[in-house]
């Protein structure tokens, strides 16, 4: 029998050592299939791996944003929580999710 893991963290783990497993033969700078991997976590949708096509300085212009505490908007509220809040923070940014913000439900409530 399975044995259960009821640890989330260790589930999360047990999950990104999956994906890597499927993403072994890739062929990605490392910090690509990092960003592959965790789009597949988040979607289950291995088609991500090979469909994904980065700018050459997508990862680094990211990264440089995110350190000069540039926010993340995202329209998904499942984005957002797994965006981890206290490191983003620590670079001085936030994470927002516009999708149920009061402008977004006015202007769809109009528009149907």
């Amino acid at each position: 029998p399975m044995k259960k893991i009821v640890d989330p963290q260790r589930i999360e783990d047990k999950s990104f050592k999956i994906i890597e497993g499927l993403l072994a033969d890739l062929n990605l700078p490392k910090e690509q299939k990092e960003v592959v991997k965790r789009v597949i976590h988040a979607t289950v949708d291995l088609d991500y791996a090979r469909g994904l096509i980065f700018h050459p300085c997508a990862i680094e212009a990211g990264l440089a944003a995110l350190r000069k505490g540039k926010n993340i908007v995202t329209e998904v509220n499942m984005v957002k929580v797994g965006i981890r809040g206290e490191i983003l923070s620590g670079c001085g940014g936030a994470v927002a999710c516009l999708k149920n913000g009061q402008e977004v439900v006015q202007s769809e409530s109009q528009a149907g």
